[in-house]
């Protein structure tokens, strides 16, 4: 009896993670098939965050901070982490870009015109 309580609450837990942090329970269409591939997507998503948790348990090259925070991690800590590792990759794939003049010049104008464009875009909906 014991073994099919925890089994039941770890199958909970999965349900509650799926639709609190995931998005299962946020579909509103009316076809199966559309429902069908909702629920894919969910599941994979799931699926991928947990393939990502273990590999960086796994690799010894993942820093050991990293690691202990995986460890410990579930859905939503898995999400930041995966969050924070493609922004640190972003990052490090400016600073290799950033040292051509070249480069530099196109990041700053680009830089300069982002903040400019955010503007006229919350301008739009604000009207």
């Amino acid at each position: 009896m014991e073994w099919y309580e925890c089994r039941w609450t770890a199958i909970e837990i999965m349900i509650r993670e799926l639709k609190g942090q995931l998005g299962l329970d946020l579909y509103t269409g009316q076809q199966l098939e559309a429902l069908e591939r909702h629920i894919d997507l969910v599941l994979l998503s799931f699926l991928y965050l947990e393939m990502e948790r273990s590999r960086l348990i796994e690799d010894t090259k993942t820093p050991a901070e990293i690691r202990e925070r995986a460890k410990g991690s579930r859905t939503h800590g898995m999400q930041d982490l995966v969050r924070w590792e493609a922004n640190r990759l972003l990052l490090r794939t400016i600073q290799v870009s950033y040292r051509s003049e070249r480069t530099r010049r196109r990041l700053n104008r680009f830089f300069k015109e982002v903040p400019s464009t955010l503007d006229a875009s919350c301008q739009r909906r604000a009207a």
